[in-house]
């Protein structure tokens, strides 16, 4: 139990080290980005730290699994160095034995994944998009609270109708300058109104020029719904892309972008063991290496990952591969160059 806990122990002195910069580089990307806005509407310092700091969360996703990734091949690898890796397994000590703690840490980041995107992230995002609002609210030239969107386009699969829509307020649930288009077979037509209101779950529509009586159903179309088809697919949280999911058909084209980003999200909260299990034996086999080799030895595998994991969404996204097989694939992949790197160490 003694060698298991110094390995652990190392490993998180590794972790506590690399965590904080590659966190911070990820800050200072997302603060490179925002910061320019944030100075043009003048919000001051005092709100531009709130609106960082609900930023953090959306950072842990990508930051955990390189830290970890990252600190097993730094501490690993000093052991090994040092010849402490070797004297442990020539006691007979076991590779999975000496490294109990840091899959349970994995574990616990898979966990902590987990939990981040069913529940903290989505309260978190809408927590930062209503501290948004409320800075638009005071300051106009800040856009990134708004709640009025101009030159709304939704397409409604599951209703069959196509809206354009001049200005749609979030806030008040209206829009301005309507115009429907209808392109299922059987109700074929169109509407044209100067407004509208979503009321109990349907659109009462005022000043209609065109199409009075064109169809008996109700117009339900969420509001909510069509700002956040509005938005990048990336930005969705996994809640929000099913949501959106509802309402597309089974088989219909758009479907396959939203249902991938959805797997690959919730595929990614394995990514954690996934990186422990690439990185233990990466870390102990091969040529004794110095900290630069290790760290080009992380630069290259993180690159290979990310590029793959690109190329299987993008795949995903345009329909090549089924959403599911596209969003494991690099995890599975991984798992069996982990297999085989295993396979060796023993």
């Amino acid at each position: 139990m003694i060698l298991p806990c110094h390995v652990g122990r190392s490993w998180v002195r590794a972790l506590l080290c690399v965590f904080p910069v590659i966190f911070a580089i990820l800050l200072l990307e997302r603060i490179q980005h925002e910061l320019p806005e944030l100075l043009r509407a003048g919000i001051g310092v005092r709100n531009g730290a709130v609106y960082f700091l609900l930023l953090l969360p959306s950072l842990l996703p990508l930051s955990l699994p390189v830290s970890l990734f990252v600190g097993t091949l730094l501490s690993l690898g000093r052991l090994r160095r040092d010849g402490e890796i070797v004297a442990m397994r020539c006691g007979g000590m076991s590779l999975l034995s000496l490294t109990r703690f840091l899959w349970i840490g994995g574990l616990c980041g898979v966990l902590l994944l987990q939990l981040l995107s069913i529940s903290l992230l989505p309260a978190a995002e809408d927590r930062l998009q209503e501290f948004a609002a409320s800075l638009r609210d005071r300051n106009p030239a800040f856009r990134r609270g708004e709640r009025l969107l101009r030159n709304v386009a939704y397409d409604g699969r599951d209703t069959g109708r196509l809206w354009l829509i001049g200005e749609l307020d979030l806030k008040k649930n209206e829009a301005r300058r309507i115009d429907i288009c209808a392109y299922r077979e059987g109700m074929e037509g169109r509407i044209r109104a100067d407004g509208g209101r979503y009321r109990e779950e349907r659109w009462q529509l005022e000043g209609v020029r065109e199409g009075q009586d064109r169809w008996r159903e109700p117009l339900t179309e969420s509001p909510a719904l069509m700002a956040l088809c509005q938005k990048p697919i990336r930005s969705l949280s996994p809640q929000k892309l099913a949501l959106v999911l509802e309402h597309i058909p089974p088989g219909d084209p758009a479907r396959a972008a939203y249902a991938t980003r959805r797997h690959m999200a919730l595929a990614g909260c394995w990514s954690c063991l996934i990186a422990l299990f690439c990185a233990i034996p990466f870390a102990v086999v091969g040529p004794r290496t110095g900290p630069l080799a290790v760290a080009a030895k992380s630069v290259g595998a993180l690159f290979l990952f990310y590029f793959l994991a690109n190329c299987c969404q993008a795949l995903g996204a345009g329909g090549r591969l089924p959403p599911l097989l596209a969003a494991w694939t690099p995890n599975g992949l991984f798992f069996a160059l982990g297999l085989f790197s295993f396979a060796r160490a023993r």
